[in-house]
């Protein structure tokens, strides 16, 4: 029966192995496979190929599999590559922070706690420090971490948990407080700890984030879920993330989990708001910057990683919170906050960005559709005392504030990167099919997207860093992107060495490794500025030779092999480096000697037999005014367009945004009307339209469904290996 099996497996792929544009499909035996496809994928012109959902899989020697999509950040990918043999820092077990065996206990048993649990809250006591510390930590973290993501506002944690917990005579009291708020206090503790200056502050890091894991097993997430629960969580899964930069898998499960006890608190439907609640006012608002810094971050997570959220902005109708941070400018005109301005962004631009990287059966999978989404990122107003100076219309200078001026370039940041993520696999294609000249290629928009993007990310960095270098080394989401915005620009100039962005683009490289090896080492990894360096080297090759008048330095051809900037710019990969692992082998040893090219085409071959996951579809997500505080309008200034100056446009040199005739405020996708959701897109309407340099050369882009001969996915590996950067050279 196997034997059978196999043959029949054989010859359904015997029709797809030789099929051509000059060739007729026939009928073969397992037929019924492509009918199902069919129904799954829609029209030929609109479907997505399985293998351009595909980013890197890392199978370990016992099995362990690791994957990350196609729209992760570069350092990801770095992460699958790093040898087992590089030392990576490790955080302090418990056991070794003379904590009580009982809290230790606990501490082992998160996220879940344990079945059976005798102890009290009493047991955090002689954990909780003296006031003047614990005011001290709570106002690095506020200074230093809230100024991004803050599901705790100050005031409601100096009033919720700090004056509850200390009480008039100043001396800890753990009467009126539940064990999940002091996980939350514990936490911010930890937080402020890991970003304070003090020479212990590591250890004390460490020790307090312990003592929150343990506060939160105290009480079964199971069964005593609050809104505290989800803060608590949240700020573990951020303490994760920046205390641990080798591994993104704990901080990407927890968010998960975080959102799934946000639901059972029921923070994302609007009914939280309604009278039949009897909720206080405070209490609203409260839930509603939980839900939404916890909507952000999960979404931001998701495109950093490269694998789908946990949450949908399908799935709730919840309210934008009041901006208690709105800023009147010298005109009169009233500009929204950092958190309310991320909130509306995350909703309208970033959840967009999300359903097109990873819902394979969208119908509309053309090359358009990546351009409206393009045009809807760049045309999002923010406020003018938002604005990086690189790219306002105004006169301004980064704050002497480091947190209000991290605000500043988080506002291009996040656009910035979501662009060079859209664009990235469009950009390879390009630069590999018309390496002399890829702006004459159909996909040129994604070539100027793809490099402008970048190079704003490194430029507009490079200047925060010299305006505020302690603070912005620590931030690791800025360092991640700068990462993966070098491999871009190298990528340009090491195969495109005549395009005209190639000399801009190489000298941008240079300029960025100069400033990456200026980095504290506890914030960069020795893989990722290795393979910097290396990219250096290849860029400065092929510069020299098109100088010459030669060809670009190539690699020999081996697409059986994975190449290190294959994996780096999320191309099709599979990584056989064994993992860590105390499991037992399950395999065979003639499996583990399989080859790596074998690997690949039975994997492949599995992947493509499998059914698909039902994933939904869902319209591009609009908010109306009605979910805009009554009380409070905002008036774009004449200034608060979104325009950079300099010697190229926004991201892209050459091409101007298409004119959307799109009201400022947007829809909500309960109350769109189904016959017109597909087609609405968001967008303003700028106070002045940009002017844009004339274009040099056409720009083609095709107006229906671009029919590839093969998937991207293909040509950004064959384009990474031909640069000559095997992890093996």
């Amino acid at each position: 029966m196997a034997e059978k099996i196999k043959q029949l497996e054989k010859e359904k792929a015997l029709p797809n192995a030789g099929e051509s544009s000059n060739t007729t499909e026939q009928p073969h035996t397992l037929g019924e496979s492509s009918r199902v496809s069919g129904t799954l994928f829609g029209a030929e012109g609109h479907k997505r190929e399985a293998a351009d959902a595909l980013g890197s899989l890392s199978i370990g020697q016992f099995g362990q599999v690791r994957y990350h999509g196609e729209s992760a950040g570069s350092e990801c990918f770095q992460q699958l590559l790093t040898p087992n043999n590089i030392s990576r820092p490790a955080s302090t077990s418990p056991r070794d922070l003379d904590l009580p065996a009982e809290i230790i206990e606990l501490c082992n048993a998160f996220p879940f706690g344990l079945r059976k649990n005798t102890y009290t809250k009493y047991l955090f006591l002689s954990c909780i420090p003296t006031r003047q510390l614990a005011l001290h930590l709570v106002d690095v973290y506020y200074k230093e971490v809230a100024w991004m993501c803050n599901p705790i506002v100050r005031n409601d944690f100096m009033s919720g948990i700090i004056d509850i917990l200390y009480g008039p005579p100043g001396h800890p009291n753990l009467d009126r407080v539940h064990s999940h708020t002091l996980s939350a206090f514990f936490i911010i503790l930890a937080l402020g700890a890991l970003f304070d200056s003090e020479p212990s502050a590591m250890r004390t890091a460490e020790l307090y984030s312990a003592v929150a894991r343990a506060a939160l097993c105290l009480n079964s997430i199971f069964n005593e879920a609050t809104c505290s629960t989800v803060q608590a969580l949240l700020l573990i899964t951020r303490f994760v993330y920046e205390q641990d930069q080798q591994n993104n898998e704990a901080s990407w499960l927890l968010t998960g989990l975080c959102a799934r006890v946000g639901q059972i608190v029921t923070l994302y439907f609007k009914e939280q708001d309604s009278a039949g609640w009897n909720l206080d006012p405070s209490e609203v608002q409260r839930r509603r910057v939980l839900f939404w810094e916890l909507f952000s971050f999960d979404a931001w997570v998701s495109i950093v990683i490269g694998r789908p959220p946990a949450l949908s902005i399908n799935h709730t109708d919840c309210k934008f919170p009041e901006d208690n941070d709105i800023v009147i400018t010298r005109s009169g005109n009233a500009e929204a906050g950092w958190y309310n301005w991320k909130f509306r962004y995350s909703a309208n631009c970033l959840s967009a960005c999300v359903s097109h990287a990873f819902n394979i059966h969208q119908p509309s999978r053309d090359y358009s559709a990546v351009l409206d989404l393009d045009d809807q990122i760049r045309c999002f107003i923010v406020p003018s005392h938002l604005q990086a100076p690189a790219g306002a219309e105004v006169d301004c200078v980064w704050s002497g504030d480091s947190s209000k001026a991290m605000q500043q370039y988080c506002t291009s940041f996040l656009r910035a990167s979501n662009l060079l993520y859209l664009h990235r696999g469009y950009f390879a294609q390009a630069i590999e099919e018309a390496p002399d000249d890829p702006l004459m290629h159909k996909f040129s928009r994604s070539v100027s997207a793809a490099y402008g993007s970048s190079r704003f990310l490194v430029s507009n960095l490079k200047s925060l860093y010299a305006a505020h270098p302690g603070p912005v080394s620590r931030q690791r989401w800025f360092w991640s992107n700068f990462f993966s915005s070098c491999v871009v620009l190298g990528a340009l100039a090491a195969d495109s060495p005549r395009c005209q962005y190639a000399q801009d683009a190489s000298k941008e490289l240079n300029d960025a490794l100069v400033l990456y090896e200026q980095l504290p080492e506890a914030h960069r990894s020795p893989a990722t500025l290795a393979a910097l360096r290396k990219l250096r080297q290849r860029t400065t090759a092929a510069m020299a030779a098109a100088r010459a008048g030669g060809l670009p330095l190539r690699g020999p051809h081996s697409p059986s092999l994975p190449d290190e900037l294959d994996v780096l710019g999320g191309r099709k990969s599979i990584i056989t480096n064994p993992l860590p692992s105390n499991s037992p082998p399950i395999c065979s040893p003639s499996y583990l000697s399989t080859t790596l090219s074998q690997s690949h085409e039975e994997l492949a071959e599995q992947l493509r037999l499998l059914p698909q996951p039902p994933l939904m579809g869902y319209p591009t997500p609009q908010f109306d005014s009605v979910y805009l505080d009554s009380s409070t309008q905002y008036t774009p200034g004449p200034n608060s367009g979104d325009h950079f100056g300099g010697s190229f446009s926004f991201f892209d040199p050459n091409v101007c945004p298409r004119t959307l005739s799109i009201p400022e405020y947007i829809t909500h996708p309960a109350t769109m009307d189904p016959s017109t959701s597909q087609q609405s897109r968001v967008a303003v309407q700028h106070p002045q339209q940009q002017q844009f340099h004339q274009l040099q050369h056409p720009i083609m882009v095709p107006d229906a469904a671009v029919e590839q001969s093969e998937s991207r996915e293909g040509a950004w590996r064959r384009f990474m290996y031909l640069l000559g950067m095997s992890r093996d050279a």
